[in-house]
C-alpha cells in the first residue's frame, strides 16, 4: 500500500517480471532481485481522509484479511473493507495528529492509535452487528481504553496480543502495557537517547500472564539519532 500526500492511498498487487526466456531456479533468492524484477498492478484506490495520512495497518490475514485500518493528522480513524473499498466505521480519535494505528491480530477485535498528546486510544471493531451499528452511527464514539503514561508523542505501538501493547515515544522510552490494569503502564524502559520511532515485536508462543516477561517475545525499538 503506498500512503500518498493528499490523503489517499492506493493498494497494489506485486508480481514478479520475468526476463524473457528466463525462468526462476532454486538458486533464485530475494538478495539477487533487483526493483526492475518486480512491477506493481493497481488493484484500487480509498480517497476519503481530508489530510496527510501518517500510518495504515492490515487486519488478520484468517480472520478479517479483507479488512484495514488508517489513520491521518486530523485525527481521524477510519476502518475499510479493502476489498469493497467501503468504509465499515470511521472515528474522530482526537482533534490532532495520530501518528501511529496498530490492528490487534489475535482476534482483530481490538485497534490502537498513538497520539501526538502522548496518549493511547483503544477501539474495539468487529462487534455483534448491534453494536457494530451503533459505532458505525456515531462518528465521535468513546475509546474503550485510554492509555496515558507518556510525556511526549506516541509514535509506534504494537499489539503483543489481545490484552498486551509495547509503546514508543518522542520522550524516548518503551512502555509495555496491560488492558486489564490500564492504569499505568507495567513497565517503561528508557535506554533510548531520542525519539522511538518503531517498534517490531515477535512472539514464539502464545502469551499468557506468566510469560509475559519471558524470552518468549522480542521487541525491538529504534529510534534516530539526534544532530
Amino acid at each position: 500500500i503506498n500512503a500518498e500526500y493528499m490523503g489517499n492511498f492506493i493498494q497494489f498487487s506485486a508480481s514478479k517480471m520475468m526476463k524473457s526466456g528466463s525462468r526462476p531456479t532454486e538458486q533464485d533468492s530475494i538478495e539477487q532481485m533487483s526493483v526492475d524484477d518486480f512491477s506493481l498492478t493497481k488493484c484500487r484506490s480509498f480517497i476519503h481522509h481530508q489530510s496527510k495520512i501518517t500510518s495504515l495497518a492490515w487486519g488478520n490475514a484468517l480472520k478479517n484479511p479483507t479488512q484495514l485500518v488508517s489513520v491521518d493528522e486530523g485525527g481521524k480513524l477510519v476502518h475499510w473493507d479493502a476489498f469493497t473499498g467501503e468504509i465499515i466505521q470511521q472515528i474522530q480519535v482526537s482533534k490532532s495528529w495520530i501518528m501511529d494505528v496498530d490492528f490487534e491480530q489475535s482476534e482483530g477485535k481490538k485497534v490502537a492509535c498513538g497520539l501526538i498528546d502522548g496518549k493511547l486510544c483503544i477501539y474495539l471493531v468487529n462487534q455483534s452487528t448491534r453494536d457494530q451499528k451503533k459505532q458505525q452511527e456515531d462518528i465521535h464514539v468513546k475509546p474503550t481504553y485510554e492509555l496515558d503514561g507518556h510525556v511526549g508523542a506516541v509514535l509506534c505501538c504494537r499489539f503483543l496480543n489481545t490484552n498486551y501493547l509495547v509503546t514508543g515515544s518522542s520522550d524516548s522510552s518503551v512502555a509495555l502495557w496491560d488492558l486489564e490494569n490500564p492504569q499505568r503502564s507495567l513497565s517503561s524502559h528508557t535506554q533510548h537517547t531520542s525519539d522511538v520511532v518503531s517498534l517490531a515485536a515477535v512472539s514464539y508462543t502464545h502469551l499468557t500472564l506468566p510469560t509475559i516477561y519471558s524470552v518468549q517475545i522480542s521487541v525491538v525499538a529504534v529510534s534516530l539519532k539526534k544532530k
